[in-house]
């Protein structure tokens, strides 16, 4: 069998970043499409409601090794996200990965993981990749961008967790922003974000007011793409799709999700 790529690393926090992905990818994508070439590793996929999309890079620079050994420039494969999930939670001082013969029916994903000098070794089986690569949406410039501690996006999103419903993002001026979560139940859940997070959060970019309703089990799920000392950029336009941008260690996420436009008059037009 010919290895394809094989790549490891010892640093804890890049095991740790590494692991954040899959666990992220794991709450939201039923399967995981990677392409791999001698710049890393990037994975790019749509959830199954085609409301949200992933995409993550493991640049090759990151890890302590890192081979590829391919004719093409670059090749996809296709795994199970739990699979991959499971098998990356294990690690904590090391992580490999190593992908042997790309035919579907013989190729494999290695996911070798340490703890505690405890070796692991979990092989996943590669399944036949989308006939249609998902590619780079191309979206119209933002009008506003909104920067915060990774702590703080955490602490909204456990605040309101439970109350299920909408959050709504508002920014009516350069000098103010909030986050509010309206619940089916009446329980609503409103942060002042300008206020109750000065230093940790900040309007660094406003062309003209927007606001705009996403549903909160996906605000809630990328927390596990983002640590606490990140800086995580959200990008958005009044009724269109917004982007995260998050990451740390050489290593970057991107999280797109469309707006409820079902739901976007609930709370009429107040500012």
């Amino acid at each position: 069998m010919m290895t394809v790529m094989i790549t490891h690393t010892c640093d804890p926090d890049t095991v740790k970043r590494i692991k954040s992905l899959f666990k992220g990818s794991n709450d939201m994508l039923a399967e995981l499409v990677l392409t791999i070439s001698e710049h890393g590793i990037t994975m790019r996929m749509l959830d199954a409601s085609s409301a949200a999309l992933v995409e993550w890079n493991i640049p090759s620079t990151v890890m302590y090794h890192y081979e590829y050994n391919h004719s093409e420039d670059e090749i996809v494969i296709c795994v199970d996200a739990g699979s991959a999930f499971k098998a990356t939670d294990k690690a904590s001082t090391r992580i490999e990965f190593a992908v042997t013969n790309t035919q579907e029916q013989h190729g494999k994903l290695e996911i070798i993981s340490e703890r505690a000098g405890v070796r692991h070794v979990d092989s996943l089986e590669l399944l036949t990749p989308p006939e249609k690569p998902v590619k780079k949406p191309n979206l119209p410039d933002s009008n506003v961008r909104l920067s915060f501690k990774g702590k703080v996006f955490k602490k909204i999103v456990k605040a309101a967790k439970g109350l299920g419903g909408y959050m709504e993002i508002k920014v009516p001026n350069k000098q103010h922003a909030t986050m509010g979560v309206y619940s089916p139940h009446g329980d609503d859940y409103r942060a002042e974000l300008t206020s109750m997070f000065e230093g940790d959060f900040e309007i660094e970019y406003f062309k003209e007011r927007s606001k705009c309703l996403y549903a909160l089990n996906y605000m809630y799920e990328y927390k596990w793409f983002i640590m606490d000392n990140d800086r995580i950029h959200f990008y958005f336009t009044s009724n269109k799709p917004h982007t995260v941008t998050c990451g740390g260690d050489g290593i970057n996420v991107k999280l797109i999700l469309a707006p409820r436009m079902d739901k976007a008059d609930r709370k009429g037009d107040e500012w």
